[in-house]
């Protein structure tokens, strides 16, 4: 529930939820669960949105440390986390080294969706460094997928391809994919 009302972008909710999953945890004597893990890497993102690194830091590490314990797939996520923490702390080179470990996780657990949000994440990255020929060749390759089909993106995708084609004076393409994209999620 947390997550989903992280990605709806509700983070008041999403931070209420995860800590009422700390308490579960502490009462339970679960701190060391699965759950327990992710929910530490879902409230550093919220925290990473809300411009807290170091709370977003701290929280992404205790994440780190469950779910590396367990072998949990939420290290994609954290590792996507993390990318997007080094970013806004201004190290780019940081923040690609992070996200390029998400990438080869989410493909060699065969994580599509997870996969899917880290390359993109790549692409923004890419952006942001203002390496726009080299986040062109991931639209393009990306567009060509699914040329005929947007909604084999996810919400992150097109946003991140719509970016790209303004990046590069396509602004008739990049509002095509996002009215597409808008008329996908409803």
């Amino acid at each position: 529930l947390a997550e989903l009302y992280s990605t709806m972008g509700q983070l008041r909710k999403a931070e209420k939820t995860f800590l009422q999953v700390f308490q579960l945890g502490d009462q339970y004597r679960m701190t060391y669960s699965i759950a327990f893990g992710a929910a530490h890497i879902g409230l550093a993102e919220v925290m990473r949105q809300w411009n807290r690194l170091d709370t977003a830091v701290e929280h992404l590490q205790q994440g780190f440390e469950i779910c590396e314990k367990w072998g949990a797939l939420d290290l994609v996520k954290a590792h996507v986390c993390l990318s997007r923490i080094k970013m806004a702390q201004g190290d780019s080179s940081g923040a690609m080294e992070a996200i390029q470990t998400a990438i080869d996780l989410a493909e060699d657990h065969d994580q599509r969706f997870r996969g899917g949000v880290a390359v993109a994440t790549r692409a923004r990255l890419w952006l942001a460094q203002g390496e726009i020929e080299k986040a062109g060749r991931w639209a393009q390759e990306r567009g060509e997928y699914c040329e005929d089909d947007l909604g084999e993106l996810n919400e992150l995708e097109g946003i991140v391809l719509a970016r790209v084609l303004l990046a590069q004076e396509k602004q008739d393409e990049a509002l095509e994919v996002l009215q597409e994209s808008l008329q996908l999620r409803r």
